[in-house]
């Protein structure tokens, strides 16, 4: 039964967004008394963005200001326009990623929309890490008030262009 509700908690996180967080939370004022998220390390507040950023820089072999402008449209911004930059970069079926402790990684593939993928501010503590010469993943803690979660998405250079083609959920 535990295992079926951290699946069904994981698949949310990966899914359309079931709750948007405050404003305030996203601007880095928790009053939330939860665990799950440190709002200080919102992802969009200019401390945690401009760190991101200059990782990405750094670690993207091509295009990198491209890769940036993927990964700050899906984790902060907001409307048409970052909307616009992720829709043609999707490859769809996207494949989703759900690690599940002592249980092997349940993989599935989804047609999504770019409003799907984007967390609209909503994401704490993000960190990219260089996981080839031609992918980048950037991790990062989604609202989720009522359990400890984790996401992810991978992009790939491939074409003279950088696509999203991998995300991945945890929860504990």
């Amino acid at each position: 039964m535990l295992l079926r509700v951290l699946v069904l908690m994981a698949l949310t996180t990966l899914g359309v967004r079931a709750e948007t967080c405050p404003v305030a939370v996203s601007k880095g004022i928790d009053y939330s008394g939860t665990d799950y998220y440190d709002a200080k390390e919102a992802a969009c507040l200019p401390k945690e963005r401009e760190a991101l950023k200059n990782s990405i820089l750094a670690i993207a072999s091509n295009k990198p200001r491209l890769a940036w402008n993927i990964a700050d449209a899906l984790l902060c911004r907001k409307g048409s326009e970052p909307r616009e930059l992720i829709s043609p970069r999707i490859v769809n079926p996207l494949k989703e990623v759900i690690s599940i402790v002592d249980a092997p990684d349940l993989v599935e593939r989804h047609r999504r929309k770019a409003s799907e993928l984007m967390e609209r501010g909503c994401a704490f503590s993000p960190k990219a890490e260089r996981v080839s010469d031609s992918s980048i993943k950037v991790s990062y803690i989604p609202y989720q008030t009522g359990a400890y979660c984790g996401s992810a998405f991978v992009l790939e250079y491939r074409k003279s262009n950088w696509f999203i083609v991998e995300r991945r959920g945890a929860c504990d």
